[in-house]
């Protein structure tokens, strides 16, 4: 057994959540405009929080403070630069001719926010978007693949990831599909059937992080995510996305 395969036995065995861990990072090492940018983005989800109260009082209201230190999920969540300490909570995004041809290729680290973010904004320079008119002045776009499908598969990876195993995120985007992976298989109970359910347990690997994506509007009911990928794709007129268990999940769009 391996120092990552001993330290998830432990975790399971004493019932605590890896992100509710405190860290080894200081207050100082998370970012306030950022913390400040996501209480403006919860503030229908947390009308009792403030967004010019003090930014421990809003972390401890959050749950994201143990005995006096952030935990784990603070760090990813808000950290000015939370791979210094855990240099695998990255994402990797490469864009492939075939499986060894290689024409881009990029490593976005920074909170847990921001790679979001950056993800999405690299995958758009990747893949095509039409523009269709509706009418004489109104545009819409229609990009290759649905946005939102696969905004909500990047959070999804970065949400139920496992951070002690020490693989990043990897996306890889080809002429025909787009494959992404996330470190950590299924929980137990939830099998790849049930992923394509509008409704099924949710079994959350990192709650915190979960419940602070969910306050910011970012996800809505845990365990329909996957579900609304497929229903995305096919309203789309795409084949519906396909998951699989490779040491990790993979999401094939």
């Amino acid at each position: 057994m391996g120092w990552e395969d001993l330290g998830r036995f432990f975790l399971k065995k004493s019932g605590v959540m890896w992100d509710s861990l405190p860290s080894s990072a200081a207050l100082e090492g998370l970012d306030e405009e950022t913390i400040r940018k996501f209480v403006r983005m919860a503030r229908n989800r947390l009308p009792y929080i403030n967004e010019n109260e003090d930014v421990e009082s809003i972390l401890d209201k959050l749950g994201l403070l143990e005995d006096g230190k952030i935990t784990n999920a603070a760090l990813l969540l808000f950290g000015k630069e939370p791979q210094r300490y855990y240099i695998q909570a990255r994402v990797r995004i490469g864009r492939f001719k075939d499986p060894i041809t290689i024409i881009d290729d990029k490593e976005i680290g920074g909170n847990l926010f921001a790679q979001v973010e950056e993800a999405m904004r690299i995958i758009m320079g990747h893949i095509g978007v039409r523009y269709e008119f509706e009418g004489e002045l109104r545009r819409r776009e229609s990009w290759d693949y649905p946005l939102d499908a696969l905004r909500e598969a990047i959070i999804n990876a970065l949400i139920r990831r496992d951070y002690t195993d020490p693989s990043s995120i990897q996306i890889k985007i080809f002429d025909d599909f787009i494959w992404i992976w996330n470190p950590g298989k299924l929980p137990e109970g939830i099998s790849l059937e049930d992923l394509k359910k509008e409704m099924h347990p949710s079994k959350l690997r990192n709650p915190k992080i979960a419940q602070v994506f969910y306050y910011a509007g970012l996800v809505e009911r845990w365990g329909t995510g996957t579900f609304k990928m497929v229903r995305l794709c096919l309203e789309n007129g795409l084949p519906e996305p396909e998951f699989k268990e490779e040491a990790g999940v993979s999401w094939f769009f």
